[in-house]
């Protein structure tokens, strides 16, 4: 399995920002390489709760104008309709991911929203991981990630049916060895940003016998203007 993607609104942006640099990735499998009967998936290291769950204060679903907590997410080109399920860190700060049951659990067929962070929409960049295979290695929500390109639209349903729709802007699979807190890459995926950003995350690239060594992330930005209110002090900057 490729286990263990570890990874700001006034003071609680500034405190999820310092949270998610402070935290390592990683993207870690448990026996065999891609293709193989395995489950490939982003979750907690092994041994730690690997359970669906809200961290301790967070209020992402109320965050900005009521329902526009994300709901689903669809992809056009990658035929994909995927319920989104709200995920925080484990005890050692990683973004969890959940395995439960078999290929047939729901759970397998939904991505994950690093709800410690923006959601979709706001300013900054929002994450969505999503597994790349199923336990018995069949396709998972985010198998075919690879395939888009920039100019492809992917859309958000918030929880009040309201439909978010961003354009993808570049992919790269950057290394899972970068684990620096200062690192610019995990600025660019977790950072701040004055455009509303959504970041499709998955494991990729070759085995090394313990882990994948590469995770791909596709960036894409709102089309529009942001439906949620500009945090304090930045709306000059924002329309400048």
């Amino acid at each position: 399995m490729c286990t263990d993607l570890r990874w700001s609104r006034g003071v609680n942006i500034l405190a999820s920002l310092l949270l998610s640099l402070l935290i390592s990735t990683s993207c870690v499998a448990a026996s065999a390489p891609l293709g193989e009967t395995t489950a490939q998936s982003l979750t907690a290291p092994s041994g730690a709760q690997t359970s669906v769950q809200q961290p301790a204060g967070a209020d992402s679903a109320a965050r900005g104008p009521a329902g526009l907590a994300p709901r689903r997410l669809i992809i056009p080109k990658l035929h994909l309709d995927a319920p989104i399920l709200p995920v925080g860190a484990d005890a050692l700060g990683a973004m969890l991911a959940p395995q439960i049951g078999g290929p047939s659990n729901p759970v397998w067929n939904s991505v994950y929203w690093w709800s410690i962070g923006v959601a979709p929409g706001q300013l900054g960049n929002a994450v969505i991981a999503g597994h790349v295979n199923k336990p018995d290695g069949s396709p998972s929500t985010f198998t075919r990630l690879n395939m888009l390109e920039p100019g492809d639209k992917i859309e958000v349903i918030t929880q009040s049916g309201r439909a978010l729709t961003f354009t993808v802007r570049q992919k790269n699979a950057p290394l899972v060895y970068v684990r620096k807190m200062n690192d610019p890459t995990m600025g660019r995926i977790f950072g701040p940003s004055l455009t509303p950003n959504l970041n499709l995350m998955t494991c990729w690239g070759e085995w090394d016998g313990k882990e994948y060594n590469r995770r791909l992330v596709v960036y894409s930005t709102l089309d529009g203007p942001s439906p949620f209110p500009t945090p304090p002090g930045l709306a000059n900057v924002v329309r400048g």
